[in-house]
């Protein structure tokens, strides 16, 4: 198992958990957890939001902690190839194609696609 998981939902279950996630009219848009959380014991213990860059990095500094973001490494591609999606010749179809057509409609009685 890689840690993925799929999960079907109908058009209404999909409707009824995202209208979970949008607040009731006239709520607080922010919510806080942890130590910030309203009814957090440590509450109290949070002397202060410090949002001035040069305090920041003097704290940093002081702690022995970096003053610089860690360095945005590039995207990489999607690892097509653990996917299957090579078009390997080995894989070809006797006429050729890579992909042969993919006729859904196979099987089906006529009457049914009118």
């Amino acid at each position: 198992m890689d840690g993925r998981s799929e999960l079907v939902l109908t058009p209404l279950e999909l409707l009824d958990r995202l209208s979970s996630l949008i607040t009731p009219p006239r709520v607080h848009k922010h919510r806080y957890c942890g130590v910030l959380a309203p009814n957090a014991r440590l509450r109290q213990a949070v002397i202060a939001f410090i949002v001035e860059p040069a305090v920041i990095e003097r704290i940093l500094t002081h702690v022995g902690e970096p003053t610089d973001p860690p360095a945005v490494l590039p995207a990489r591609a999607p690892p097509q190839l653990d996917l299957g999606f090579d078009q390997d010749p080995d894989r070809l179809d006797p006429s050729g194609e890579t992909w042969p057509d993919m006729d859904q409609s196979a099987g089906a009685p006529d009457e049914a696609w009118n």
